[in-house]
């Protein structure tokens, strides 16, 4: 039971941590709940583009698409990695936020 205990103690601060690096670096698009892995489903329902996935890869993120998981406005952005690294791609990120419209 106290594995489990620590998994769950686990999964929620990754879900802090994500959602104060998505506030921190000012990428105002909702994210689905995380829910026990290092991947954070970002809607893009309201991004003005027809392929959020293309958009964000011009401006330097390689998100995966959610097209190849059934959801074709979202994207997947992995944030088990260096935190340089995270603060880099959500930056740039916010940086392509106003190309898109």
């Amino acid at each position: 039971m106290s594995v489990l205990n620590a998994f769950h103690g686990w999964s929620a601060l990754v879900v802090l941590c994500s959602l104060i690096f998505v506030e921190e670096a000012g990428v105002p698009l909702p994210m689905a709940p995380v829910q026990a892995t290092y991947l954070a489903w970002i809607d893009c329902t309201e991004l003005p583009v027809a392929d959020a996935h293309e958009h964000f890869l011009r401006h330097g993120v390689a998100l995966s698409p959610g097209a190849q998981f059934g959801a074709p406005r979202f994207v997947r952005l992995n944030f088990g990695t260096q935190r340089a690294r995270l603060r880099q791609a959500l930056e740039r990120m916010r940086t392509a936020l106003p190309s898109a419209g």
